[in-house]
């Protein structure tokens, strides 16, 4: 038994050998051991919001399986739409002149933020202020910035000049929420 355990193409030799002497016949180019081909993918690691998704592409083979099918769009091709209910490794398999290699890549599923304003809605007189606190997430961004005393953080303080509804963006592991108030 011969074994070729380096990719590439190889001549080989026979040569039988009997009482009677020997006889040789080579075969030039005659066996082809292919590589292992190498399988990547992006974006690797991935992470989406509850309800996203996310375009998996895989490079390296010239067919591709993917494992297991749930959240999949397909479960073949190099590039699959990702929409997971929960944190999962996915398991592409790439083919290449029959010969297989794989790769795993996790899609993270982040818990949307619950923004809450409080006061959930307040009455001021013309001139006074009112502060206004938002919670549920881990970054806030207020908008429109008119009377408020900054546009970011939990804690702003509002002194419109006329009846207006903000709005208060909040983000965690890259998930928003949004929540309006109005002064």
């Amino acid at each position: 038994t011969v074994t070729f355990n380096t990719p590439g193409t190889y001549t080989i030799t026979l040569t039988a050998t009997n009482g009677n002497g020997s006889d040789s016949e080579t075969k030039t180019n005659y066996i082809t051991v292919n590589p292992i081909p190498v399988i990547s993918v992006t974006p690797s690691p991935a992470a989406i919001c509850e309800g996203s998704s996310t375009s998996l592409t895989a490079s390296g083979a010239s067919t591709y399986s993917w494992s297991p099918s749930s959240g999949l769009s397909s479960t073949s091709g190099a590039t699959v739409n990702a929409n997971p209910s929960s944190t999962t490794t996915y398991t592409v398999t790439g083919t290449q002149n029959g010969c297989d290699g794989t790769q795993n890549v996790t899609v993270t599923v982040n818990t949307l933020p619950a923004v809450s304003v409080t006061p959930s809605s307040s009455t001021i007189c013309e001139g006074s202020s009112t502060s206004l606190t938002a919670s549920g997430a881990s970054t806030y961004s207020w908008s429109p910035s008119n009377g408020l005393s900054s546009t970011t953080g939990a804690n702003v303080s509002a002194n419109p000049s006329t009846t207006i509804t903000y709005v208060v963006t909040g983000t965690q592991n890259n998930c928003n929420d949004t929540q309006s108030v109005t002064v």
